[in-house]
């Protein structure tokens, strides 16, 4: 057995049950990557996996299930109905706790809204984890008062009001829970009056083995741009594309690219018009296992996003050596340190991103030792062993507090 191992026993074993729903973004990949490490601590690690009822999820859900990174846990996939997923967990989840015990309950999401209403074997206590943004969050009121409109999108968007009225019942009936930054702890405060007491910030984590910088690299990286995250307009985009306009006058061999899913074809049509066609390229969504590349190739990281919960694509771009330009909003200042690491600017200004571009691709050394300094920075607060050993600490004192 190994070190991790050894810690385990030592401690006692905890049997520990996450609840997961199908979904894609820096959650799910926090929470792939929770369940496997702390199963390599030597603890029993259950996943329940939520497969709602809608054709093309189906598939994604295997791919996650059946990736390597969770081979240590055990696994039960409960496929539940489109808005009633947490009510199927409810029905379900005391047989399975009657067959495999568990210590406590650690919930992603608010699938877990209705678990207060069940008796599970052993009263196991419950840790919530917080990591949604919710920028437009209204409540039950909000989500009484919108409208459902009988198409993919309009479902779609009723479901997220759903989720999100479900995720805030989850925290209130949570024994702990826990925001991925300072910034969703005071929203957590401020939008659901969770007690001080309840609430306990430990940020995402970051591979710093896997993610790491390319030494080959030297001093002639070339200048590309990187963009990564969802084509949705509050990732800032469009912002990046009219900065990119002006950052050519300057340094016409700049290029961008751009990862992620979402509706390209408003994009393409706005870089057409814009003239970008040679500079920018587009890659999609792209594996987990294919971002290093794509960090270690890139001059440097931009973000102009208007809210993150935490902002996973920051940090491990700062893990691979690469500067970044972000937006000064949400939780982006803890992870990006203003002029240390990168530089921050306000949210949908253009020319401000442009000149922060500016900046750096016309100072490679400045460029450099930013990057030198995110790694470091990742190394300290950001690490994944570091991370899970906090996760494994506050799960023993919330056992324990319930024993006592």
């Amino acid at each position: 057995m190994g070190i991790d191992g050894v810690r385990a026993t030592a401690r006692r074993r905890l049997r520990v049950l996450v609840t997961r729903t199908w979904g894609v973004g820096g959650g799910q990949v926090w929470a792939h990557e929770f369940s496997s490490r702390l199963a390599r601590l030597g603890h029993d690690v259950q996943v329940i996996f939520l497969r709602s009822w809608w054709p093309r999820m189906r598939a994604r859900v295997k791919l996650e299930v059946d990736g390597d990174a969770e081979a240590r846990c055990r696994h039960a996939v409960l496929d539940a109905p489109l808005f009633l997923e947490g009510f199927w967990l409810a029905r379900f989840l005391p047989r399975y706790a009657r067959q495999s015990p568990v210590d406590v309950i650690v919930s992603t999401g608010g699938e877990a809204a209705w678990l207060d209403k069940v008796r599970i074997h052993g009263g196991p206590p419950r840790v919530a984890s917080f990591h949604h943004t919710y920028p437009d969050w209204q409540g039950l009121p909000g989500l009484l008062a919108g409208t459902i409109h009988l198409t993919r999108r309009g479902i779609a968007q009723t479901y997220s009001r759903w989720c999100e009225h479900l995720d805030a019942a989850s925290m209130k009936h949570a024994q702990q829970v826990v925001c991925s930054s300072r910034y969703q702890a005071a929203r957590a405060r401020n939008l659901f009056g969770l007690p001080e007491s309840k609430l306990k910030v430990i940020y995402y984590g970051v591979d710093t083995r896997d993610l790491s910088p390319c030494l080959a690299s030297g001093n002639h990286r070339p200048p590309v741009i990187l963009f990564a995250g969802g084509l949705q307009p509050s990732k800032g985009l469009d912002v990046l594309l009219d900065a990119l306009t002006r950052v050519r006058t300057e340094f016409p061999e700049a290029k961008l690219v751009i990862l992620g899913g979402g509706d390209w074809a408003s994009y393409r049509n706005k870089i057409k018009t814009l003239g970008l066609g040679e500079c920018v390229i587009y890659r999609g969504r792209v594996p987990r296992t294919e971002m290093v590349k794509f960090y270690r190739n890139a001059y440097l990281l931009a973000a102009p996003t208007q809210h993150e919960s935490f902002g996973l694509v920051l940090a491990e771009a700062m893990a691979c050596g690469v500067s970044v330009v972000a937006t000064r909003v949400a939780s982006v200042p803890e992870i990006v340190e203003d002029g240390v690491t990168g530089f921050l600017v306000p949210w949908d200004d253009s020319r401000a991103l442009a000149g922060a571009l500016e900046a750096l691709l016309g100072d490679p050394g400045r460029a450099r030792a930013m990057g030198g300094a995110g790694r470091a920075r990742v190394e300290r607060r950001f690490d994944w062993d570091t991370i899970i050993r906090q996760w494994e600490d506050l799960l023993y004192e919330v056992v324990e507090r319930r024993a006592a």
